[in-house]
This record gives C-alpha cells, structure tokens and sequence, in this order.
C-alpha cells in the first residue's frame, strides 16, 4: 500500500524560536512556465510579492585550514626585531585548533561515539584523520583539563547536598567488553563523572570522605562508607521509594494507592515552587511545611 503523506505541520516549534544562522534563496519563476493558461501569452510581469515557506538544512561539521600568518616589526635603530604572539593553544606547535579537541571529546563522552567511528564520519566527510591520531587528541585534551576536574570535585566535596548515582557502563577489554561503572555526583551548580572499573563504595569514600553535608542517594550499601554522625547525613530518593509501592500495587492496591497518592502530592509541592522560582529558598521551605 502507498504510504499516506501527512499534512504540513503548522504553528511554531523550538526550532522556530532558536537563534541560528539564515540564509535566504529566492526561486525564479522558469521560462518554460511563463504560459497563460486564458490567452495563451508568454509576456509576464514579475511582482513584488512572493510564497515563502522555511525548512531547515543540515550542514555536516567540517574542518577548515587556517593560516596563521604573525607579523614582524624591526627598530628603526636596526637593534630589535618582534615578532606578534601566537595563537592560544592546547599545544605549542600544535597542528590542531582546542575546537577540535573538543568536538572529538565531547562526541565521545557526551554522545558515546566511539573514537574510530568519529575517524569514519571525518573519512566520509573527506577528512582523513586517522583513529590513533582522533585517540591522541582525546587524551591529551584530557590531560590537559585534569587541573579543572579536580578543582570540580573539591567543589562537590564542599557542596552542603550532593546527589549520587552509579551506573553500568562497558568497556572494551581484549576482544570482550567488561562492566564498569560510571558514578555521577551532582551539586546545585556542578556534575562530576567518576569511573570506576567496579561498583564498590570506594568510589564515594575518597570522593566524599571527611566532608559534611546531605547525601541524597538510593538505598545502595556502597554509600554507607560515608554516611555517620562524623561524615554526611543520608537522604532517601522518593523516586526510588515510590518505584517500590507501585511495584507492590499489585499486592495490596488500596494501601499501595494511598501512599502513591501521597507522594503526588509531594511532586506538586515541588513542582509548585519550581513554578514560583523560590526552589532552595526559605519559601520553598515554608511551602514544603
């Protein structure tokens, strides 16, 4: 059977409403329809009014070559000669501009494409950057952010609430993948990625040993090793707390119901102060009480 053609949608979208660059093409009317239908003329009068419609084109990410040419200047004693800096880079002498460092990372980490993938689109793209040269690029680009990343998690140390979570993640290892972990901490103005190649609470203790605060974790024993009356106070995720009761709905419905209800009634609360921008305010709080 054919496939039935939708309708144009109509009205504005996030796009619509986006910033980005524009271009504009204006379509000729073709000689070969300059034909009157009633009179059979070819003599038309171009008119100042067109039929505009808007799609949106993608343009695949390329490298460019840039030349740097840096000027020299001489004394007009004959004594000195100067020459204007170079550019900032990730690397003196480097060949490789930092947007590229960071396009390959974040692919990477934030998009999970794996190093000689990228090296594949770039092949296809006419870019012939080789999967080594794409992996040196990663790591030295994490070399050289590593003093940012501990000065992100000594903020997450000092943080008052910090919110945890650990996930599964594998990672090639001789032909297999093995599972590791990647932990995640979350403060009111940063998120750390900490990996880990197991689960064990390690990871949170020489994260978060000897600081003081709010955890805000699951029910997880690895984060015991740094919830006590010396360390930081340990609070339950309602999320997690409510998965269990609509598990058990099952069992007993009416009871199960209740609390559900119940923990609605907690979301609104929140979503309210979210509403009112008090969240993490003294508002916030009199609206909780």
């Amino acid at each position: 059977r054919g496939r039935k053609e939708r309708a144009p949608r109509k009205g504005t979208s996030a796009l619509d409403e986006t910033e980005m660059d524009e271009r504009e093409e204006v379509h000729e009317v073709p000689q070969a329809d300059k034909s009157c239908e009633l009179c059979g003329g070819t003599a038309f009068d171009d008119l100042e009014v067109t039929e505009d419609s808007t799609v949106y084109k993608y343009v695949p990410p390329k490298l460019i070559r840039v030349r740097h040419r840096r000027r020299k200047c001489r004394c007009r004693n004959g004594c000195t000669l100067v020459t204007a800096p170079p550019p900032p880079a990730v690397l003196r002498g480097g060949r490789f501009d930092a947007s590229l460092y960071a396009a390959i990372m974040v692919s990477r980490s934030f998009d999970a494409m794996p190093l000689h993938r990228q090296a594949e689109a770039f092949a296809r793209a006419g870019f012939p950057l080789s999967a080594s040269t794409i992996c040196d690029l990663f790591h030295t680009g994490a070399e050289v952010l590593r003093p940012l990343y501990a000065v992100m998690l000594d903020e997450v140390r000092k943080a008052d609430v910090v919110k945890a979570d650990e996930t599964p993640q594998p990672v090639l290892a001789d032909g297999k993948t093995r599972r590791s972990y990647v932990w995640t901490f979350v403060t009111d103005t940063h998120t750390a990625f900490v990996h880990s190649a197991s689960r064990s609470g390690e990871t949170p203790r020489k994260l978060l040993e000897d600081t003081h605060g709010v955890l805000l974790a699951d029910g997880y024993s690895g984060y015991n090793k740094v919830e006590g009356p010396d360390s930081r106070t340990r609070a339950g995720c309602m999320a997690h707390a409510r998965r269990k009761f609509v598990d058990a709905e099952s069992q007993a419905p009416d009871d199960v119901m209740w609390i559900i209800q119940r923990i609605g009634d907690l979301y609104a609360i929140e979503r309210q102060a979210a509403e009112l921008g008090v969240a993490g305010t003294v508002e916030h709080l009199k609206i909780r009480q």
